[in-house]
């Protein structure tokens, strides 16, 4: 349902909405969160696909990161090697607008980081946000202070 849903276009919140108000709730009994649903719909397994030593080794405080991977060469995927509930063209249609998701927020993030950076408050002064203006070049040239 959550896979033909995103496929189709339906927006995430309303996925969480519909699987929430449905009585889904996750492994731990909570409510379904963006984070849950994305960590879902990238999870292979659904396609049939058993994925192990995938995630990293711990770090020097003896401490695991569940979400850094190894190097895609380290890990072992065995198609086929379990059952598939999502056929291969609904799940790549989801991986394709996760991936188109995943390219709008990484640009986003890095045009607010450029415009802190472009236009740099004054000494006493609110910083100036103006994106459209600020990215075209459109705004005068400050005065010196």
């Amino acid at each position: 349902m959550a896979f033909r849903d995103v496929a189709n276009g339906v927006g995430y919140n309303e996925v969480l909405t519909h699987l929430n108000g449905m009585g889904y709730r996750t492994r731990l009994g909570n409510l379904f969160t963006k984070s849950n649903l994305y960590e879902m719909l990238r999870n292979e397994k659904y396609n049939g696909i058993y994925v192990f030593n995938r995630t990293a080794s711990k770090n020097e405080s003896g401490r695991r990161n569940n979400h850094k991977n190894k190097p895609v060469e380290d890990m072992i995927r065995i198609p086929g090697g379990m059952p598939c509930i999502v056929d291969e063209e609904t799940f790549e249609r989801v991986q394709a607008h996760a991936d188109a998701q995943k390219r709008q927020r990484d640009l986003s993030v890095g045009r607010q980081a450029v415009l802190r950076v472009v236009r740099p408050p004054l000494c006493g002064q609110p910083p100036v946000l103006r994106p459209e203006q600020e990215l075209a070049g459109d705004l005068p040239p400050r005065p010196p202070p």
